[in-house]
């Protein structure tokens, strides 16, 4: 990060490194954030689970039953699937 300090314009705007940095870590955190939701919408509509529940019930039911972990499980680094 000292390196995109030193490259900071004078008037004020990201560089393209900065703008770059801060998008692909909010995608991150916003892929993190939702990815649960995304997984119990896709169980829900493939009869993984109890239809007549809503998502957040399902969430709650797979964290209680197997812990956090399910609910990442399809995750995958790196972007698409191969």
């Amino acid at each position: 990060m000292l390196t995109l300090a030193s490259q900071r314009r004078a008037d004020g705007l990201l560089t393209a490194a900065e703008a770059f940095i801060f998008g692909a870590v909010g995608r991150a955190v916003a892929t993190i954030i939702t990815f649960p939701g995304q997984r119990a919408n896709v169980m829900a509509k493939a009869g993984g689970g109890d239809n007549s529940k809503g998502l957040v019930s399902m969430l709650l039911e797979v964290y209680r039953k197997d812990g956090i972990g399910p609910l990442y499980s399809g995750m995958q680094v790196g972007g698409h699937p191969r």
